[in-house]
């Protein structure tokens, strides 16, 4: 495939995407590798993919879109199709078979709302002078160099024999997460059909799979490749958004969420959010119990080392720091602070850094373990205010291991925290998965009002560090520490920890950090 998706979908088919479906198709279907990318589109790509720097080349056959309702997902998979099928070599193919793109769901009807769709695009588009031969169940097109090519629906059938036989194209498994599991039995499922399928695909052929959330007990293959593969792309390229956020400006879209929520909050929130609660049978990996354990509103009696963690995100997401104390073999959270942008008012990468600096070293921390984001960034600021800048773990290795540090604590009660509603329900949604050798895949799905778990993310690193690190004292910050915090200390306390994220975190002329930037309620929405 020469001729790029984007030009093809708006020169050709008349399309028109948003800032966030440009980014996800440029990185899908064009090749763009999210690390290439800047500002805005950067801050897009990591929400759309997780932390993803470069895809790898196989993984963009078999592309995995957990998006909300109405955002546009059926339309822009069938152009996929489309494309594929007028620009992909066919050469391959034998004598006498016609390479088709395959449209397959759960029920045949599903199938067809591809098919008319697939009707519309052609029909208004230069595509239509292609066209040999209509179908109930499809369309034939002769292309330029004169090879037929087909597209058609089918009803997903056991062991996804429908679909056999035929040399393939693209396959879009339309509402994918509505097939159950082939581990629990089901007759069919998405994993029969993929399996099906994929011997006999094409050079370049593509497969798509599109679904909102669905409850069906037992993970379907692309329960189980977002749970896998969500950041950390090997087999498949999966890409989570919501509604409002494919489609910004769809007012009607965003009134039909609202009417929703005010119907159901959870059916919504799964819907249009695409919030993963109750779905599949991914366990949750901090346990209830263990969590409200450790929650308390006493204010620690006694100091230790400390260590900062900050996840940093500038226009998509939030940027959130957290502060955790070494007391014996106990880990007080002695800080939380969050800053998150608004549309159309991205946090400044300099300004947040300092800020969030400036409260690590009021609190005396000798290291801040961050996330890899502005790394240059973080790093420099961090020797000019003689903090130690430490790089996560990386790979999934280094998140299991920062998160199994984290649990063990917590199962422990070794972890104090404050009475934080947002901190408290994020660490709710992180989930654990087994994947093959032996190994587990942790996810932290976006929830709405949460972001994409940045409070969670800084917790786990805290903990982590307060738990493994060595506390390398700088003399000055330790002076400076214990002038300005102990005194301080239990009364920042009540208003540090407010249940309205929105609360004043601290008083500045209590902290008079050089870099610190003023700070007053609202500040965190700037």
């Amino acid at each position: 495939m020469t001729t790029p998706f984007l030009s093809f979908a708006t020169d050709v088919l008349g399309l028109t995407f948003t800032a966030e479906w440009t980014v996800l198709l440029r990185v899908s279907l064009d090749g763009m590798e999210p690390r290439d990318l800047e500002g805005e589109e950067r801050e897009i790509a990591r929400r759309l993919f997780g932390d993803v720097d470069v895809v790898p080349p196989m993984a963009r056959a078999l592309l995995v879109w957990s998006l909300g309702r109405g955002s546009g997902k059926t339309t822009v998979a069938v152009a996929i199709a489309l494309f594929i099928m007028v620009t992909a070599d066919v050469s391959t193919a034998g004598p006498g078979d016609v390479p088709v793109a395959i449209v397959v769901a759960p029920t045949k009807a599903l199938a067809r709302l591809g098919l008319r769709m697939a009707r519309v695009l052609v029909g208004a588009s230069p595509l239509a002078s292609l066209v040999v031969r209509e179908t109930e169940d499809g369309f034939e097109l002769r292309r330029h160099d004169g090879s037929l090519v087909a597209f058609e629906v089918i009803a997903a059938t056991r062991g996804g024999a429908a679909g056999r036989g035929r040399s393939i194209l693209c396959v879009l498994i339309d509402e994918a997460e509505f097939f159950g599991s082939a581990d629990a039995d089901h007759v069919v499922n998405d994993t029969d059909v993929v399996a099906a399928l994929t011997p006999r695909a094409l050079p370049g052929a593509v497969f798509v799979l599109i679904s909102t959330p669905w409850p069906t007990g037992t993970p379907s293959l692309m329960a189980q490749l977002i749970d896998s593969d969500f950041g950390s792309p090997a087999t498949a390229l999966v890409a989570v958004g919501a509604s409002t956020f494919m489609q910004p400006g769809k007012t009607s879209l965003r009134l039909a969420y609202e009417r929703e929520m005010a119907r159901n909050a959870e059916d919504a929130d799964r819907e249009f959010n695409c919030a993963r609660q109750n779905v599949g049978s991914s366990p949750k990996f901090f346990t209830a119990d263990a969590i409200a354990a450790a929650v308390t509103g006493e204010p620690p009696t006694q100091r230790g080392p400390t260590f900062a963690a900050l996840d940093f995100g500038l226009v998509a997401d939030g940027s959130a720091l957290i502060v955790a104390m070494r007391v014996s073999a106990n880990i007080e959270i002695i800080a939380v602070h969050e800053m998150r942008p608004t549309k159309g008012m991205p946090l400044s990468p300099t300004s947040t850094a300092d800020h969030f600096i400036g409260i690590a070293k009021a609190h005396g921390c000798t290291a801040i373990v961050h996330d890899g984001h502005y790394a240059q960034l973080i790093v420099e600021r961090c020797a000019a205010a003689r903090i130690a800048a430490v790089l996560k773990p990386g790979g999934n290795e280094g998140v299991v291991e920062t998160h199994v540090v984290c649990k063990r604590a917590l199962d422990e009660r070794r972890v104090r925290m404050p009475e934080h509603a947002r901190l408290i329900a994020a660490l709710g949604t992180v989930r654990a998965t087994p994947t093959p050798g032996g190994k587990i895949s942790i996810t932290m799905p976006r929830g709405r009002g949460l972001g994409h778990s940045d409070l969670a993310s800084a917790f786990v690193l805290a903990v982590w560090a307060a738990a493994v690190l060595e506390a390398r004292v700088d003399p000055a910050v330790e002076r400076f520490a214990s002038q300005k915090i102990t005194a301080a200390l239990a009364k920042i306390w009540p208003r540090s920890f407010a249940k309205d994220p929105r609360a004043r975190d601290y008083d500045p002329e209590e902290f008079e950090t050089p870099g610190f930037a003023q700070w007053v309620a609202g500040d965190e929405d700037r």
